[in-house]
């Protein structure tokens, strides 16, 4: 590493030359970004090395074509901290704007990358009924269109870039630039992440009451994963005593109903029953998470489907009064998917 044309060992708040040897070639790509920085789990924390990285550069490198393939990827991966404020009607709600010298009259819609970025605006703390919201770039210039003639990222630094309409018309030209912003993990994450951790901390507070030390059983569909982990991690910080998954997918529930003879499918083992009575002994509280659509297995043999739901109906008929009864807590919720967006808005599919 030389910082000053010096070999040094660490440097800091100071621009260093790494020198890399032969054997990173097989998987460092050209404009790759090296960062210390760790990605947080907390959804409401935004960290975009990549894109900040990347933004550095771009007054040596705006000219080469690759480069500003790896700057709109970037652009389309990361996610922005945009200031809101608040007022007593929702007409009076707003974004943050500034207006830049090259054309004052004009309202241009501010983001950020980071904390660091949010933390050189000198007014953060002074300000009254500002909030913070955490943003993609689609719903971003879903925005401009409105109120904002373009974008601004990190207008107090470290580097900050502005996203012209053309620009913007650019991006969303891309092949691929949809199916990059529309699914994320699985499930649909042009909400907010903020807004996925708020029902998740509703669905545990509020929805199913998870008290100290009591198991949370959770129902979900293998690609909703991610918001499950932010169900688990509320339920941990009420003092939740574990958290047991029950993980569900349709296309493999599919191919069971389809290559599994019915009477393989309704020899329900003990080992089942064992499972939720041990639940039910030390107090669970149940929350099933719904995203699947309605008739998912419409195609497959319905005589077998009532034969298995028969079979695991009587196998655990002693063990249903526990939540028939209210005897432990129980909550179903329903978050976005892809196949609902569908059916809800076929034009848009």
């Amino acid at each position: 590493m030389i910082c000053n044309d010096k070999s040094v060992t660490s440097a800091r708040n100071q621009t260093v030359t790494i020198k890399l040897d032969h054997s990173c070639k097989g998987f460092l790509q050209k404009y790759s970004i090296i960062s210390s920085i760790q990605y947080d789990a907390n959804p409401t924390i935004v960290e975009n090395p990549g894109l900040s990285g990347v933004l550095r550069e771009y007054g040596k490198f705006f000219e080469d074509q690759e480069y500003i393939g790896t700057l709109v990827y970037e652009i389309c991966m990361s996610e922005y901290y945009l200031i809101k404020y608040t007022g007593e009607k929702e007409e009076d709600e707003r974004f943050m704007s500034v207006r830049l010298n090259i054309d004052p009259s004009k309202d241009v819609l501010v983001l950020f990358t980071d904390w660091d970025a949010l933390l050189r605006y000198s007014n953060i703390f002074e300000e009254d009924n500002l909030q913070l919201e955490v943003r993609n770039i689609k719903e971003c210039f879903h925005l401009v269109p409105a109120k904002y003639d373009s974008i601004v990222i990190n207008p107090f630094g470290p580097k900050s870039f502005i996203i012209t309409k053309e620009f913007m018309r650019h991006i969303q030209e891309v092949p691929g630039y949809d199916e990059l912003l529309k699914i994320k993990g699985g499930f649909i994450m042009s909400a907010s992440k903020a807004m996925y951790q708020k029902l998740a901390k509703l669905a545990v507070v509020r929805g199913v009451n998870v008290q100290p030390n009591q198991p949370l059983v959770i129902t979900a569909s293998v690609r909703d994963y991610e918001f499950v982990r932010m169900v688990a991690k509320e339920a941990y910080a009420v003092g939740a005593r574990e958290v047991i998954m029950n993980w569900t997918d349709t296309e493999l529930a599919k191919l069971n109903y389809t290559y599994q003879s019915e009477e393989t499918l309704t020899d329900i083992p003990d080992w089942k029953y064992d499972m939720v009575k041990r639940e039910h002994d030390l107090g669970a509280c149940y929350l099933r998470i719904n995203s699947d659509m309605p008739g998912a297995l419409k195609d497959v043999d319905q005589s077998k489907v009532r034969a298995y739901q028969m079979a695991y109906s009587k196998k655990m008929k002693d063990l249903r009064k526990y939540t028939m009864n209210n005897e432990g807590q129980w909550c179903v919720i329903g978050i976005p998917s892809v196949e609902w967006a569908k059916v809800v808005f076929p034009e848009l599919s």
